[in-house]
């Protein structure tokens, strides 16, 4: 007579990898979400926000409005770059100034003026547009006197703003393009890791045998 052999449970499939795999892709998910903002926030820094305000008036970043023609003075800080902004409307962006403004120190020396700030940019926001069409760096602090000529546009006013620095200008752009390719790169590795360890325990979770009950001895 043959002995059946004893009966043993059958053997469970591990569910540890797809677990794994589908935790790894959730944390990578939520490390490219970090990025994202920091990302958001380091490309918002490159944009001349603080020169206009909603409605296309002076921003919180302008020093001083002046009509062109017109002068106006202005206090400044030493050894500091700033830029000329020309403010007209949007039909009139073209249009520039029929010459070089012209800036005294507070000494009463004149000070070299530049035809383009270290970083140029554009701002339109309310219908207006500001657009850099000078710059001059400061000796001594103290208050510059800023002339500014006529332009082909009634109504258009300069506006002096301090200007970017062209390395931080040029490293926040850098900084910016390296992190949407990091953000891309966590993006499409967590998101494939987490349907792929999801997919992978569904399965193993479907080919987990049931626990049966042993048959009765006859």
């Amino acid at each position: 007579m043959t002995t059946p052999a004893p009966w043993a449970p059958p053997r469970r499939t591990s569910l540890v990898a797809p677990v794994t795999l589908t935790a790894v892709g959730v944390v990578l998910l939520l490390v490219a979400s970090a990025v994202a903002v920091l990302v958001v926030r380091l490309f918002l820094g490159l944009l001349p926000l603080d020169v206009l305000d909603g409605d296309g008036d002076p921003g919180s970043g302008v020093l001083a409005v002046i009509g062109a023609p017109g002068s106006s003075t202005v206090v400044l800080d030493a050894d500091t770059a700033y830029a000329l902004y020309l403010l007209v409307p949007d039909e009139a962006a073209h249009v520039g100034l029929d010459s070089r403004p012209e800036v005294t120190a507070p000494d009463g020396s004149a000070v070299d003026v530049r035809d383009a700030a270290a970083v140029s940019l554009n701002a339109s926001r309310g219908g207006m547009t500001a657009s850099t069409v000078a710059a001059f760096t400061t000796g001594n602090a103290g208050t510059y006197t800023v002339a500014v000529p006529a332009a082909s546009v009634d109504d258009a006013r300069v506006l002096v703003v301090e200007d970017a620095e062209a390395t931080r200008f040029l490293s926040g752009v850098l900084g910016t393009v390296a992190g949407v390719a990091l953000l891309c790169v966590l993006a499409v590795a967590g998101l494939g890791a987490t349907i792929g360890g999801a997919a992978w325990w569904a399965s193993r979770v479907r080919a987990r045998p049931s626990p049966a009950t042993p048959a009765a001895p006859r």
